[in-house]
């Protein structure tokens, strides 16, 4: 029962309307952020107004630690390669987020994995530093641990992050914690830290 709870929350998750919002964008944005245009008669735009998201390329890479929930010593992992996609809506200084990305893991020498996950999150714009939390899931993941091969759903996670925007590129850093909920083997605690960066592609198509 809780696995099929799980794969269910799984395919309403992974069809949000972040992938419809990111079909529709268009390319051409000269400033991160523009204002959009107000008619008259029309009402200021509030925090979620289509006019204001934004559709970012996210690439990160980092190094992670690990190990199993029936053990104490953490063991240091190889590299975490993530790409993706962001939405954002700005109404400063607050502003709303969504990622859906991909990611690629080596634990060890004979252990790897890949996963895509989806969070939300939120953050404040102070100047050029905008930090960041972010809450989630490993929608699915697929690894191997020294032979053992296994398959995640809904594995969640949380990070914070530290970002720097110059123009339409935002460089950060990340720092997350992981409950990797191995179907089969044993399940794994994982943290991370990455750097990355994401370039702004398109604001969305005002109605």
């Amino acid at each position: 029962m809780n696995r099929a709870l799980a794969a269910s929350i799984f395919c309403v998750l992974w069809l949000t309307p972040a992938g419809v919002l990111a079909s529709t964008s268009e390319p051409g944005v000269e400033q991160p952020f523009p204002e959009p245009e107000i008619r008259d008669g029309e009402e200021l735009p509030g925090p979620l107004d289509r006019r204001l998201l934004l559709h970012s390329k996210l690439y990160e890479v980092g190094t992670l630690w690990f190990h199993g929930v029936h053990h104490d010593s953490w063991s240091q992992g190889v590299f975490d390669l993530t790409t993706g996609q962001e939405l954002r809506t700005h109404k400063f200084p607050f502003y709303l987020l969504s990622t859906r990305a991909a990611s690629i893991r080596m634990y060890d020498e004979k252990s790897y994995g890949i996963a895509f996950f989806q969070d939300i999150g939120g953050g404040i714009a102070l100047g050029p530093i905008e930090p960041e939390i972010h809450v989630g899931a490993h929608i699915i993941e697929f690894d191997v641990f020294h032979a053992n091969w296994d398959f995640s759903l809904m594995s969640p996670r949380a990070s914070a992050e530290l970002g720097v925007r110059i123009g339409g590129t935002r460089v950060e850093l990340v720092g997350y914690t992981q409950y990797l909920w191995r179907w089969y083997g044993e399940s794994q605690l994982v943290r991370g830290v990455s750097i990355g960066f994401s370039v702004d592609q398109a604001k969305m198509r005002v109605p």
